[in-house]
């Protein structure tokens, strides 16, 4: 019977809560011991000890092939998977980490040996490094080669073998060298030694450029060979109280050539700010709707850009004057580049570059020559 007092029932409650604290105590019988266990207690020592040797081998196979199965999913995600996986999109297609890797250790050396050249345009950013950039410029090279090979026929544009066997001597051996009688597959396996890299990609490379120069050679054939054009100095600052206190150092009378030296921030500083004769189109466009409305003997008021403040000086106008070579050459890429533009517009390339792709790249590039 249940207890019916307040007594009994919590002699009850603690009897239970007693009974719960006890330990549970287990016997084994040996009769109930497993058959297994009663077996391997019966083997003689040597027996016992080759069956240890023979589990702790079997073990052993299995740690080294989990390993193995590790270091060889590690190695081929290196060989294979890395490589194929994309770093952008343009349409349809795929620029793949692999090819990258192999472009930027191609523009590596390319830019080495214009920077060796101290080639540097005057109106164009003078502090800046290429190879600083590199990692990203590469990938906006690729993009652009990408969109100028889908538009090639579009531009009834095309690069045949002769043309690019003739670039690749000159890239490799300088423009005077190229009338030596140099084999081109000799240059190309010297190059490939340099850059570690295959024949086939130096060759798809260079007619990248090449396909580039003739669709900008396309795109400008409409040019206007004498445009209007003005000669012109300017001064660059980073901010735009530098800015004012330029112009109001010049409206103190002191020469624009020498404040332009002293704090210009462009190339055409070392010269005292003159650009020379610039036509429209050079140059972005707010500069140019400011620079060509002013007179001659004039200067303008700061104006912004996305290279810096500019305070501009217009010297002279021409309604009509021919374009010198170096200056068309600028004005046929500023032409492409607008184009180019344009096409990233309409096509809209996906940048799947990570940083871990570029330390990967980055580690693939061969030892500088």
């Amino acid at each position: 019977m249940p207890p019916r007092t307040r007594a009994q029932r919590r002699r009850t409650i603690r009897d239970r809560q007693r009974k719960s604290r006890q330990p549970i105590q287990v016997s084994v019988r040996w009769r109930d011991v497993p058959t297994a266990l009663r077996d391997w207690s019966d083997l003689p020592r040597a027996q016992r000890a080759a069956t240890v040797s023979r589990t702790l081998t079997i073990l052993a196979f299995i740690t080294l092939s989990l390993v193995g199965v590790l270091v060889g999913g590690a190695i081929h995600r290196e060989i294979f998977v890395k490589p194929n996986q994309a770093v952008a999109r343009v349409t349809d297609t795929d620029i793949t980490a692999g090819n990258y890797a192999k472009f930027l250790a191609f523009r590596r050396y390319e830019l080495q040996q214009i920077e060796s050249a101290g080639s540097t345009q005057i109106g164009q950013p003078g502090s800046t490094n290429p190879l600083t950039t590199l990692f990203f410029d590469a990938l906006t090279d690729l993009i652009n080669a990408e969109l100028v090979r889908a538009n090639a026929n579009t531009l009834g544009i095309s690069v045949d073998k002769a043309s690019v066997d003739a670039a690749l001597l000159e890239f490799a051996t300088g423009p005077k060298e190229t009338e030596k009688t140099t084999e081109p597959d000799v240059v190309i396996q010297q190059l490939s030694d340099t850059l570690n890299l295959d024949k086939k990609s130096i060759r798809t490379f260079i007619q990248q450029d090449l396909l580039a120069k003739a669709a900008a050679n396309k795109l400008s054939e409409n040019l206007d060979p004498s445009p209007e054009q003005i000669r012109v100095s300017q001064i660059v600052t980073a901010t735009e109280d530098d800015a004012k206190t330029v112009v109001a150092r010049l409206n103190a009378r002191q020469p624009f050539e020498l404040v332009a030296q002293e704090v210009s921030s462009d190339a055409s500083s070392r010269v005292g700010g003159k650009l020379g004769w610039i036509p429209r189109g050079l140059m972005p466009d707010s500069w140019d709707k400011v620079a060509f409305n002013l007179r001659s003997g004039t200067r303008s008021q700061p104006i912004r850009t996305a290279q810096g403040w500019h305070v501009i000086e217009v010297h002279e106008h021409s309604k009509s004057r021919e374009l010198t070579a170096p200056v068309l050459t600028r004005l046929q890429m500023a032409t492409f580049d607008a184009w180019i533009d344009e096409l990233r517009l309409a096509t809209k390339p996906e940048i799947l570059l990570t940083a871990e792709t570029i330390t990967w790249a980055q580690d693939q590039l061969p030892p500088l020559p």
